[in-house]
């Protein structure tokens, strides 16, 4: 609450999401919150606090998506499962897009923050996009945000045919090491092992 009423330029762009799509809005919110517990999870366990990075992740969580707003609305509302061959290649402008979006805000977004709206569809196994980024390359909170993107994106069924039981996602992030790293998916399962 403190970091968004304290940046009245991210308040804005957050409004501005919730007014272009509340289904995107919510996403957002939800990666935000699942991506901040497993970075608190890892600063604990390297004993590392550290209020400046939750700070950074948590503004680059929240404005993660954000490129959507420059791509059709109708893409928004569809799933991404469902599509079209146009619609996919306009799905994979959108980190650029948004980092055009956060690039605009100047000083009020710190570095990281953008460097996790356009990097957290990277993968360390360089099939991410948009530049098939490996290993160190990438920020480590853009990993972050990008497995509790692919998270909620999988039990909301916006990926997959039928939706998923969170027991079956996390069943299926167990191999999710390779594409984020282990010690992201350690932390991600020591919070959420018990959801049903």
């Amino acid at each position: 609450d403190g970091i968004i009423n304290g940046n009245p330029h991210l308040a804005q762009k957050m409004l501005e999401l919730y007014e272009f799509s509340k289904k995107l809005f919510v996403h957002s919110v939800n990666v935000t919150i699942i991506s901040l517990v497993v970075d608190l999870g890892l600063q604990e366990k390297r004993k590392q606090h550290n209020a400046l990075r939750s700070e950074e992740l948590l503004t680059g969580a929240l404005l993660h998506d954000i490129g959507f707003l420059n791509l059709p609305k109708s893409m928004v509302e569809k799933r991404r499962l469902d599509y079209d061959d146009n619609e996919k290649k306009l799905f994979f402008t959108y980190p650029d897009e948004g980092k055009k979006i956060v690039k605009s805000l100047a000083e009020n977004v710190r570095s990281r923050s953008l460097d996790i709206v356009y990097q957290h569809q990277e993968r360390v196994t360089g099939t991410g996009f948009p530049q098939h980024l490996k290993g160190d390359k990438i920020e480590e909170t853009a990993l972050i945000v990008g497995l509790a993107d692919e998270f909620d994106l999988l039990i909301s069924k916006e990926t997959v045919e039928h939706q998923r039981t969170v027991s079956e996602a996390m069943s299926r992030f167990s191999r999710y090491g390779q594409f984020v790293g282990n010690e992201i998916v350690d932390s991600f399962y020591t919070w959420f092992r018990y959801l049903k």
